[in-house]
């Protein structure tokens, strides 16, 4: 069995690798599907220029440009698997690292499509550096990560780990015998183990990645959850300010109307309507004057405990209406003898409590 019947194997499983990830990403537009959509694109055209008879320097331009292109957007995908903005120095030395292979398919280009430098001995001899420091990147990688607790960063590792063996046999081959042999067995060709590798790092790739989308739908729903627990504290606590307010609006009303029956004395009151009553039949003059001096009387009691201090000048007035109404009633049998000089009646004082004139005599005859 030859190399020719295997590959259409494995281009066939990285179709239907490339087909899955192609409908996630329509389906989540996430950056990472995208470039491992792009990365399984290209590794699948990479083996289906095998197919193809071109001559060799043509055969060896496209490949170089597809397999670099692969390890470029590999790189990309190692910054979002193993997270390296939490790295910063990392995250540099791998932008170097791509950087340098553009610089190298550049000159490798120029190499095989302007020159016959590619056909020499010493082109192949250069080759090999360049391929154990491929090497040497995939182990530095998965030497620094291998002991990660991020079960994304394992699948990544895996991957790699599986990429980096077959990419060694892969090498040993090719400086073993230059000249390839088309009709080799199978498991002597080289394009096989890289085959092999590029599947098995598209593989593990992929279960990363739907590790890790299932693994940030949990957090979206556990976020979700916690956000929606603290709506409803919110809310439950919003109703209990709301139930508090109401008491102490109902408290405020019943201490207001506690503080009006206290001002209202009904005995005094009920003097105050007799009075009137006999001086509209007497003197109607008298009993409009009554009137203005009580409700004078009772719009200060009303008010007097919006504010603790008064002037002396307002408790006077207060006085001279509440005299008033006394003089209505009880004639001369009252008096009322004020003593006060000018200047002390801008100061302030406390109201009188409402039970000091309540308890004033009412029923002087």
């Amino acid at each position: 069995m030859t190399y020719e019947a295997w590959s259409p194997l494995f281009l066939g499983m990285v179709l239907a690798m490339l087909l899955a990830n192609s409908v996630q990403w329509f389906m989540y537009r996430e950056r990472i599907y995208g470039i491992y959509s792009v990365y399984t694109f290209i590794w699948a055209v990479y083996f289906t220029i095998n197919h193809f008879l071109l001559p060799t320097n043509i055969s060896n331009f496209y490949k170089l440009i597809l397999s670099y292109s692969g390890y470029i957007l590999y790189l990309e995908l190692a910054k979002i698997f193993l997270n390296l903005r939490e790295r910063p120095r990392f995250l540099r030395w791998v932008i170097w690292v791509q950087w340098l292979l553009v610089a190298y398919c550049a000159v490798k280009t120029y190499i095989y499509l302007f020159t016959d430098f590619w056909q020499s001995k010493l082109h192949t001899i250069l080759l090999q550096p360049v391929r154990f420091a491929l090497l040497g990147v995939g182990g530095y990688i998965v030497f620094s990560f291998f002991r990660s607790k991020d079960v994304v960063a394992r699948f990544f590792v895996a991957g790699t780990a599986s990429l980096l063996i077959n990419h060694a046999i892969t090498t040993f081959l090719l400086i073993r015998s230059s000249n390839l042999n088309l009709q080799l067995p199978f498991w002597q060709h080289p394009d096989l183990f890289i085959q092999t590798g590029v599947v098995l790092d598209l593989i593990f790739f992929s279960l990363g990645i739907s590790y890790r989308h299932r693994r940030e739908a949990v957090n979206k729903a556990v976020l979700e959850k916690e956000l929606e627990r603290e709506r409803e504290q919110h809310h439950r606590e919003f109703l209990e300010a709301d139930l508090a307010l109401q008491r102490m609006q109902q408290e405020k009303t019943e201490m207001q109307m506690r503080a009006l029956q206290s001002q209202i004395n009904p005995h005094f009151l009920f003097n105050g309507l007799n009075t009137l009553s006999s001086l509209i039949d007497e003197s109607p003059s008298q009993a409009g004057e009554f009137v203005d001096e009580l409700s004078t009387v009772y719009r200060y009691l009303l008010r007097s405990n919006e504010n603790e201090l008064t002037t002396l000048a307002i408790e006077l007035r207060f006085i001279n209406s509440y005299f008033h109404l006394l003089k209505t009633r009880f004639g001369r049998s009252v008096s009322l003898e004020v003593l006060v000089d000018e200047t002390y009646k801008e100061t302030l004082i406390r109201h009188l409590p409402c039970s000091y004139w309540s308890k004033m005599p009412s029923n002087i005859t």
